[in-house]
């Protein structure tokens, strides 16, 4: 009778005395890092490709290269062109109309790099006839209230000499609009005078000899 034993386990064994052993090919495991540079190249270009056509939607439009100041007449040097993403509408003003810009008023303060709104500008800030704006920058001392608002009255004083200053009346005038200065404690002011003293307060102002008194409203512009 035959007898058919077992196999042991040192028959499954390589005449070498080793077990056999499935080794991954070095391709197998390559797999998932291609794959994953695959994603990252294909990922790459469709984002390049969204950021260059984000950079063709964008408008050239203007921005105020220093502060302007309310009444004040808009010049080239005023202003800069800047690139922004326009996403639905908006009322900013575009580089191509830089024509219908130059010459006109700022109705409202504008500080250096805010973009210009169609809103902010005019052709005459709202003056009537003979009335022109003209703007003074004045320190402490020179200003009758520490703040002074739109609408206020006051009177235009030529200043000269030290401390027995001589005082020359050029007339009135109403507050157009005032913002900071660039210098702590200096405010700009924007006055609404008459065409006829405009150039005798510009040159006053300039000589930073102009001091304002503030006039009850029922005074309107008397002398």
């Amino acid at each position: 009778m035959t007898v058919t034993s077992p196999v042991s386990s040192t028959s499954r064994l390589r005449s070498n005395g080793s077990a056999a052993v499935r080794v991954k090919a070095a391709h197998d495991r390559r797999l998932p890092w291609v794959a994953l540079a695959l994603l990252l190249v294909v990922g790459g270009g469709l984002l390049a490709t969204l950021l260059v056509q984000s950079a063709g939607e964008r408008t050239a439009v203007f921005a105020a290269s220093r502060p302007i100041a309310a009444g004040q007449v808009i010049t080239p040097e005023d202003l800069t062109v800047v690139e922004v993403g326009i996403d639905g509408e908006a009322s900013i003003i575009a580089a191509t109309s830089r024509d219908s810009v130059i010459g006109q008023v700022a109705v409202v303060g504008i500080p250096r790099g805010a973009l210009l709104a169609a809103g902010q500008i005019g052709s005459d800030a709202g003056l009537r006839n003979g009335e022109v704006v003209l703007g003074a920058l004045l320190g402490p001392g020179e200003l009758p209230v520490p703040s002074l608002r739109p609408g206020d009255v006051v009177r235009l004083v030529a200043v000269t000499g030290g401390q027995a200053a001589e005082r020359e009346m050029l007339g009135t005038a109403e507050v157009f609009a005032a913002s900071p200065g660039t210098q702590s404690g200096f405010v700009f002011i924007s006055l609404v005078v008459d065409e006829s003293i405009a150039d005798a307060v510009a040159d006053v102002a300039a000589q930073q000899r102009l001091r304002l008194l503030l006039l009850p409203a029922s005074e309107g512009g008397g002398e």
